[in-house]
């Protein structure tokens, strides 16, 4: 019997590929010894077929909201494909509110749309903002419409009336 370990040899060195004069070499890591593997034109294949391209492409006809177009490719045939169009919209031609307080929407295709009482009872005024300044203390200062005015110092995160 012998142990394993006696089996174990030195390090292996990788290897190395590279292009170069028309080849595909390669080299142990380390060595600059470069041996040729396989010549780079014997890797090429012979020409393929050539391709066929677009010549034209143009509207041909149409059949109510279809149009049809026809491409043409250098090989001299053709083929055909569809375009569906939408149908055409309804527009707004005008808005009115009528005398009991109704939107009246009048369309492009003559038909009016009442859509209903949109004007409410009056109410209160509300409160607007008459000037936002900062006093000599750097306090933001908000002056009311109502003739309150509020005001916070800048580290602040509280209101003061």
């Amino acid at each position: 019997l012998f142990a394993l370990e006696s089996l174990t040899g030195e390090s292996g060195k990788n290897s190395e590929l590279r292009v170069k004069d028309g080849y595909i070499q390669w080299s142990v890591e380390g060595l600059n010894e470069w041996e040729n593997l396989i010549s780079l034109d014997s890797l090429k294949g012979e020409p393929g077929e050539p391709g066929v391209g677009i010549i034209d492409i143009k509207k041909t006809d149409q059949e109510e909201n279809i149009d049809i177009y026809e491409i043409t490719y250098s090989n001299g045939t053709s083929t055909y494909f569809n375009i569906t169009n939408g149908v055409d919209g309804v527009g707004l031609n005008n808005a009115n509110i009528n005398e009991n307080d109704e939107l009246v929407l009048f369309l492009s295709d003559n038909r009016e749309l009442n859509l209903g009482k949109v004007v409410g009872a009056n109410g209160i005024d509300g409160v607007g903002i008459e000037l936002i300044d900062f006093n000599e203390q750097g306090e933001l200062i908000i002056s009311l419409s109502n003739d309150l005015r509020l005001r916070r110092r800048r580290s602040s995160r509280r209101w003061r009336g």
